[in-house]
């Protein structure tokens, strides 16, 4: 009776070890009230999910995919205005590609959910809008812990481009802002791409004349990732045993 009652206890528990272990879930999400085209690449050597691109995503539609519990170094981003194939796009666009990007990195602006798995710490992830911003993207994870692991809220950067140099605010051909240019993207200038003498936390601070554009940004953004240093409130990290599964979604 003992052994039948241990072997019963032995199979429930590898059971439970079997249903929590797996590949990282992911699914991407479209809420926006057009299509768009979601991309992806990774670190150098690893293999990119769905060849690096998924097909149009209209509002409501989602795609979803596992990741090597190791990936590392993953961005996934959402081209918009594309024609069918994804060979033009309005932001985004992975040149010389089509809907899969095979590993090449968008044109910026771009707004860009990132992830590395499996570090003895956990899952870091985050928004980032160092490559500029599109459009809105949050991240919700699914079954994590730890006081970091916490939903990203969206946010919207055209909201504040008033208040930004205006060669930062990108128009398409009838004057509507179709996204948010980096600093670095905008005026091609070391010290707001934070190389060189600025390739450090004191120093690299996006500062302009009379426009203070990190403290704009983050007073939309308070979450996002938004200069090369900004990781202390930009960062976040769940763990569960090396099993938790993350939505992204785009205008949620």
């Amino acid at each position: 009776m003992t052994m039948i009652r241990s072997s019963t206890i032995f199979v429930i528990i590898l059971s439970y070890i079997v249903s929590v272990k797996g590949d990282p879930k992911l699914t991407v999400i479209n809420n926006c009230p057009y299509p768009i085209w979601p991309a992806y690449q990774v670190g150098a050597g690893q293999t990119v999910p769905k060849n690096g691109g998924s097909g149009a995503l209209n509002k409501g539609q989602s795609v979803s995919f596992t990741v090597n519990p190791k990936l590392s170094a993953l961005r996934i981003w959402a081209r918009t205005g594309c024609n069918k194939d994804a060979t033009s796009c309005t932001t985004g666009i992975c040149r010389g590609r089509g809907i899969e990007c095979k590993g090449t990195g968008g044109e910026p602006p771009m707004s860009l959910a990132e992830f590395t798995f499996g570090t003895n710490a956990g899952d870091f992830y985050d928004v980032s809008l160092v490559d500029g911003f599109n459009i809105p993207v949050e991240i919700v994870p699914i079954g994590g812990n730890g006081p970091k692991c916490k939903k990203i809220n969206a946010c919207d950067l055209r909201k504040v481009a008033s208040k930004l140099p205006p060669q930062m605010v990108k128009k398409d051909n009838k004057g509507t802002i179709i996204g948010i240019l980096s600093p670095c993207a905008a005026f091609k200038d070391p010290k707001y791409c934070c190389t060189q003498q600025w390739n450090k936390p004191e120093t690299c601070h996006p500062v302009f004349n009379n426009y203070d554009v990190y403290k704009t940004e983050n007073k939309e953004c308070p979450q996002q990732y938004l200069y090369p240093y900004d990781d202390d409130k930009a960062t976040f990290v769940c763990t569960n045993g090396g099993k938790v599964n993350y939505n992204i979604k785009f205008c949620p």
